[in-house]
C-alpha cells in the first residue's frame, strides 16, 4: 500500500477493500460505501477516532458492518512529540506483537500500520459495541472490578518473567533510570505538579510525592526486583468496556499507547485506586486482590505468594503517585468533567494512601 490515509476524511472505500483483504478480514467482497461517525472529541488530545460503516458489493459472512479506525492527532507539534516518546508506535507493536499470545479480551485488529518516523499510525479496530465504556466518576461495581482484575491478570501471566519481554524494545520499562529519573522528578516534574494542583492535594498525596522523590532510587532497586511483566499502564474505566445486554462481549480492554514493563500489581494498584468508589473498594480490596492473585496462579505463575503479591500492591501505588506527578501539571480546569474526575481521583488516592500506609512503607524504606 503505497498510501495510508491519515485522517477519517481521506479513507475510501477502494483503501478499506484492499487494507480488509490484506489481512484477510474479507476474502471477495468489496467495500462500495462508507459512512464516518466521529467519536469523542475529533481534536484529542492522542488523536483522532472514528467508528466507519462499511458497505459491500456482495455478502460475506465474516465481512464487519462497523470498525473503529484510529489516527494519529492533526497537531504536527504534538504529534512529533508522541512519536518520540513511542505512543502510537506501542499501541501498534502491541497489536502486532503482543494481541495474538494473550487470552485477555481485546479489539480484533483488523489492519495496524506505522511509519518509520512513529508519526503515521493507523489501526483498523473491532467496534466493541454495544458494550460502553466505564465511568471513572461513578465507579465500577464489585463484578464488574472483577472481570477487570481477572483479565489484566491474563495479560500479567502470559508475560511473567519472560524472556520474550526483552524482545519488546519499543516498551518502556517503569523502574528503568530514564523512566524514574530522580533530578528530573525534584527540580522539574514536582514542582509543576504542585503549582497546577497544590491547592487541592491532600496532606497525605503531598506527603508521598515529595519522600517519593527523596527516596526514587531505593524504590526503583525495589520495583526493579519484583516479578516483571508486561502492563497496561492506563487500567481505568475510560478504557474498559462493559456489556450488561447479553449480546456481544461482556468486557475488553482498549488504549494500550501507555503500556510498559513492571509489576503487574502496578495495574492493580492504579485501577483500585480511582476506579471504585472508597466504601466499595473498602469491603472488597481484599477479595479482589485474592481474585487477581488466584487467576495468575491458574494462568501458571509460579511461586508466588498473595503476601508478596499483597507486598508488590503496596510498593505498586508509587507508580500511581508517579503517573499522578507526571501528569498532572497538564491538567485543564476548563472542562468541567476532567475537574470533577481530578477531584474524585484525588479523593479516592487519598484515602488509599492512608488505608494502606504508604506513609510507613516510605518510612520502612528510609529506615532500611
Amino acid at each position: 500500500m503505497e498510501h495510508i490515509p491519515d485522517s477519517a476524511e481521506t479513507i475510501t472505500a477502494a483503501w478499506l477493500t484492499e487494507a480488509l483483504r490484506s489481512t484477510g478480514t474479507i476474502q471477495a467482497a468489496a467495500v462500495s460505501q462508507i459512512r464516518l461517525e466521529p467519536i469523542g472529541d475529533v481534536e484529542g488530545f492522542m488523536g483522532e477516532i472514528t467508528r466507519i460503516f462499511l458497505f459491500y458489493d456482495l455478502p460475506e459472512k465474516k465481512a464487519p458492518r462497523t470498525l473503529i479506525a484510529k489516527f494519529p492527532t492533526n497537531n504536527l507539534k504534538l504529534r512529533a512529540a508522541l512519536a518520540v516518546n513511542r505512543l502510537y508506535e506501542r499501541e501498534v507493536r502491541f497489536y502486532q506483537d503482543v494481541a495474538g499470545q494473550i487470552k485477555m479480551r481485546i479489539p480484533r485488529c483488523y489492519f495496524s500500520t506505522i511509519d518509520e518516523l512513529g508519526q503515521n499510525p493507523l489501526l483498523l479496530l473491532e467496534d466493541m459495541a454495544p458494550a460502553e465504556v466505564g465511568d471513572q466518576i461513578a465507579g465500577c461495581t464489585s463484578a464488574e472490578a472483577q472481570l477487570a482484575l481477572v483479565d489484566i491478570a491474563k495479560l500479567h501471566a502470559a508475560f511473567w518473567n519472560s524472556p520474550k519481554l526483552k524482545k519488546f524494545d519499543w516498551a518502556r520499562v517503569i523502574s528503568s533510570p530514564d523512566r524514574m529519573d530522580q533530578k528530573a522528578y525534584q527540580q522539574y516534574k514536582w514542582p509543576r505538579f504542585f503549582e497546577k494542583l497544590g491547592p487541592f492535594l491532600s496532606e497525605v498525596i503531598l506527603d508521598v510525592t515529595r519522600e517519593y522523590g527523596e527516596l526514587m532510587p531505593e524504590i526503583a532497586e525495589r520495583m526493579g526486583n519484583r516479578p516483571q511483566t508486561m502492563i497496561h499502564g492506563d487500567f481505568c474505566l475510560d478504557n474498559l468496556f462493559f456489556n450488561q445486554s447479553g449480546d456481544g462481549v461482556p468486557f475488553a480492554t482498549i488504549d494500550w499507547q501507555t503500556m510498559k514493563l513492571g509489576s503487574g500489581t502496578c495495574d492493580v494498584a492504579y485501577f483500585l485506586s480511582d476506579n471504585l468508589r472508597i466504601e466499595l473498594r473498602r469491603v472488597e480490596e481484599l477479595n479482589l486482590l485474592h481474585q487477581y492473585h488466584r487467576t495468575l496462579l491458574e494462568q501458571g505463575v509460579p511461586d508466588y505468594s498473595f503476601e508478596q503479591c499483597l507486598a508488590d500492591y503496596r510498593l505498586s501505588f508509587f507508580f500511581r503517585i508517579h503517573i499522578l506527578v507526571e501528569g498532572g501539571f497538564l491538567f485543564d480546569f476548563s472542562d468541567r468533567r476532567q475537574a470533577e474526575l481530578m477531584e474524585v481521583r484525588l479523593r479516592r488516592l487519598s484515602v488509599i494512601l492512608e488505608d494502606q500506609d504508604i506513609r510507613g512503607l516510605l518510612a520502612s524504606i528510609r529506615k532500611n
